[in-house]
C-alpha cells in the first residue's frame, strides 16, 4: 500500500514515518554527519531523516536487493535521490562494504524482529554482526539508534561488546518502549565508548575465511557436476551401435501406406 512520507505517496510501505522519525530525532544527527541505515529496508527512516536534518550525508544498505530496488523507487518519490545512496550490502558476510573504519557520526537500524522476517534464532548470528560492523565504522561518542522488539538478545549482546583489555564498548543511554500494534518494541540509543581494533581485524578475517570456504565448496560442487556429466556422455558413446539401432527402432513411429507400398516396389 502507499505510504504517506511528508506529503508525498511512497510506492512501498515500511516502518512507520512517526517512529522512523523519532530515531532520527534521537539520533541527534548534525549538519555535516555522515548517517549509515544498517538494515535499510525500503528506506523508511533515510527518508525520514534526510526530509529534517537536510545538511548531511546518507548511507543505507541491505542484504534483500529487492529491498534495495524499492528502497530506491521510495528515495526517488521523496525528491531524495541526491540526498541518499542505497547500496546492496550483507552483512554477515561483506560487513557494511565501501564504508571506513571511524568514518560514521550516526548509525541507525530498524533490526528484523525474528518474526515477520528472519528468525530469533537467525537474529543471533545477526546482531552481533551489526554491532561488529556498527563497531568498526562508528567513531568515538558516535551514537547508535536500534530499534527491536528482541530486547533481551540487544541488551546481551550490547553488554557482552568488550574490547582486548575488557572494557565495555558501548554505553546504553536510553531505552524507549514502543507499542507497535500487538508487538512490543523498544529504541535503544547507544553511545561507542572505545575502539576494538584488534576484534575488528579477527572477524574480517574469519568472514574472508568464511567466504574463501564457500567459493571452493561452490568450486568442488561444479567438478563433481562437471565429472558426472562426462560420465554420462561416455556411458553414452559405450552403447553397442546395434543396440543404440534397435532402440531407435522401437521408438519411431510404423511407416505410412505410403511408404509400405514404396518398399514393395522392385528396385
Amino acid at each position: 500500500g502507499l505510504l504517506n512520507c511528508g506529503g508525498r505517496k511512497l510506492a512501498f510501505a515500511g516502518l512507520r514515518p512517526t517512529t522512523a522519525w523519532l530515531m532520527a530525532k534521537l539520533a541527534q544527527i548534525e549538519d555535516g554527519d555522515v548517517v549509515i541505515d544498517a538494515t535499510m529496508g525500503v528506506g523508511t527512516i533515510l527518508i525520514e531523516a534526510a526530509r529534517s536534518f537536510k545538511h548531511a550525508t546518507y548511507i543505507g544498505g541491505d542484504c534483500d536487493l529487492e529491498m534495495v530496488s524499492k528502497a530506491v523507487t521510495n528515495i526517488q518519490t521523496a525528491g531524495l535521490r541526491s540526498k541518499i545512496e542505497a547500496k546492496h550490502w550483507d552483512i554477515t558476510k561483506t560487513g557494511m562494504r565501501g564504508v571506513k573504519v571511524n568514518s560514521v557520526h550516526r548509525v541507525l537500524a530498524d533490526l528484523p524482529f525474528g518474526l515477520q522476517h528472519g528468525s530469533q534464532e537467525a537474529n543471533r548470528l545477526l546482531y552481533p554482526e551489526v554491532l561488529s560492523e556498527t563497531e568498526r565504522v562508528l567513531k568515538l561518542s558516535g551514537l547508535a539508534v536500534f530499534l527491536t522488539s528482541d530486547t533481551t538478545l540487544l541488551k546481551e549482546t550490547l553488554m557482552t561488546r568488550k574490547d582486548g583489555d575488557g572494557n565495555p564498548i558501548w554505553d546504553i543511554k536510553k531505552r524507549i518502549p514502543l507499542q507497535m500494534g500487538e508487538i512490543h518494541a523498544e529504541i535503544f540509543v547507544v553511545s561507542k565508548l572505545r575502539n576494538d581494533e584488534e576484534g575488528w581485524m579477527m572477524r574480517r578475517a574469519a568472514r574472508k575465511k568464511a567466504a574463501e570456504d564457500l567459493r571452493e565448496e561452490e568450486r568442488k560442487k561444479a567438478q563433481i557436476e562437471a565429472k558426472r556429466c562426462l560420465s554420462v556422455v561416455r556411458q553414452h558413446n559405450m552403447v553397442p551401435r546395434s543396440l543404440l539401432m534397435s532402440r531407435r527402432k522401437k521408438t519411431m513411429p510404423p511407416p505410412t501406406k505410403s511408404k509400405r507400398a514404396a518398399q514393395c516396389l522392385p528396385r
